[in-house]
């Protein structure tokens, strides 16, 4: 009789052995490799998974935003590469309509005052002035003047986004992008 208790656990010792062998080179074929920028932009979240941002979690947001931004440093000009950035806030507003309704047509882009008066801003939208300052389309221009056109250029776009959306006035949002776009192209 332990004889064959023995064997039983002899042939399940090697039937676990070798599961975990094909596990191990399943798991070393299959594995994905982590994005750095990711892993970055993760750590700098609070891992909270609420889901606030409209993503399953900390993880999700980071590789959506590192996806953005590979997407982002792919574009050559500078009309699409602001065009890109517009986009992605009128699909989050899209996702969020209790946001627009909030910003409700009277949208102000934050920390613009206070860059002007202090020269100080969070590292994200310092980096998005730097780029708009540094611009050959910007070139010959004040910064003075380029915040009232990013401020202007801003409040049109969250004005459309707010009637397209909500009010599908004077159409949904999907065939007022390309009105919306050829207007900005032509504004920078």
């Amino acid at each position: 009789m332990t004889e064959i208790i023995w064997l039983n656990v002899l042939i399940v010792g090697l039937i676990a052995a070798a599961a975990a062998v094909v596990l191990y080179f399943t798991a070393k074929k299959f594995a994905v490799e982590n994005n750095p920028l990711a892993d970055k932009i993760d750590a700098l979240l609070p891992q909270a998974n609420c889901g606030a941002c409209g993503k399953a979690g900390c993880r999700d947001f980071a590789n959506a935003c590192a996806a953005a931004e590979q997407h982002a440093a792919e574009l050559t000009s500078f009309p699409d590469q602001m065009i890109f950035v517009i986009d992605h806030i009128i699909e989050a507003l899209r996702a969020d309509t209790l946001m627009l309704r909030f910003l409700e047509r009277s949208f102000v882009w934050p920390g613009l005052d206070q860059i002007e008066a202090s020269g100080e801003a969070e590292p994200l939208m310092r980096k998005l002035l730097n780029v708009v300052l540094t611009s050959p389309e910007m070139a010959g221009r004040t910064e003075r003047e380029i915040y009232q056109r990013i401020t202007a250029l801003g409040s049109m776009c969250i004005s459309v986004c707010y009637t397209s959306v909500l009010e599908g006035k004077p159409d949904n949002i999907d065939n007022m992008k390309p009105i919306l776009y050829d207007i900005i192209r032509r504004a920078l």
